[in-house]
C-alpha cells in the first residue's frame, strides 16, 4: 500500500490516497464505520457499502476548500480510524476476536440459533484473511499518524497557510 505524501498534499488528500490504497473490501468496511459514526457524513449510506466510500470521499472533498477545514476534517476522520484500529491492529487483537466469535457460536447453538451460528462460523472462516488485511493497513495507518497526519503536523499545516497578520487577526477576532 503506497501512501507516501509530498509537501503539496493536503491532509484530506493524503487520507483519500490512503483509502484508495486499501483492498476494496477493507476500504468499504472502514469507510462504513466512519460514515456510520458521523451523522454529518451519512446521507443515507449504510455501513460498509460503496455508498459509504462515496459519502466519505464527498465529505473529505468538501473539507479541501479551506486549510482549517481540511486539517480538522482529516483530524476528525483520523480519530475515528484510530478507534477502529485500537482493537484490530495486531494478531493478538484478532485472536481475541476469534475466541469471542467461538463463544458466540457455542451460545447460539445452545439457544437453538443455528442460522446465526452458521453465519458466525462463516465469518470465523474468513478471519485470517481479514486479520492480515487489517494488520497491514494498521501499519500504514500508524506511519501516517506518526508523520503527516499527526496532530502536530495537522496544526502546522493550518498555520502554514496563514501569514502572521492573518493569525493575529484570527486570534484578536476570536475566530478560527
Amino acid at each position: 500500500m503506497e501512501t507516501k505524501s509530498t509537501n503539496r498534499d493536503t491532509p484530506c488528500q493524503v487520507l483519500l490516497r490512503w483509502f484508495r490504497s486499501l483492498p476494496n473490501r477493507l476500504g468499504q468496511q472502514i469507510a462504513g464505520y466512519v460514515v456510520d459514526g458521523s451523522p454529518h457524513m451519512r446521507n443515507g449510506s449504510g455501513g460498509g457499502s460503496g455508498r459509504s466510500i462515496d459519502a466519505l470521499t464527498s465529505y473529505l472533498g468538501r473539507c479541501l476548500q479551506e486549510p482549517f477545514q481540511d486539517a480538522m476534517g482529516a483530524a476528525s476522520v483520523a480519530g475515528m480510524i484510530d478507534v477502529l484500529f485500537a482493537s484490530r491492529s495486531t494478531r493478538e487483537d484478532w485472536d481475541r476476536t476469534s475466541k469471542t466469535q467461538e463463544r458466540l457460536v457455542a451460545k447460539a447453538l445452545r439457544e437453538g440459533e443455528r442460522a446465526f451460528a452458521a453465519f458466525v462460523r462463516d465469518e470465523l472462516s474468513k478471519l485470517d484473511s481479514h486479520a492480515d488485511e487489517w494488520c497491514g493497513a494498521a501499519r500504514t495507518w500508524s506511519d501516517l499518524r506518526r508523520g503527516y497526519l499527526s496532530p502536530r503536523s495537522l496544526d502546522r499545516f493550518i498555520l502554514g497557510f496563514y501569514s502572521d497578520d492573518q493569525v493575529h487577526d484570527l486570534i484578536r477576532s476570536g475566530k478560527r
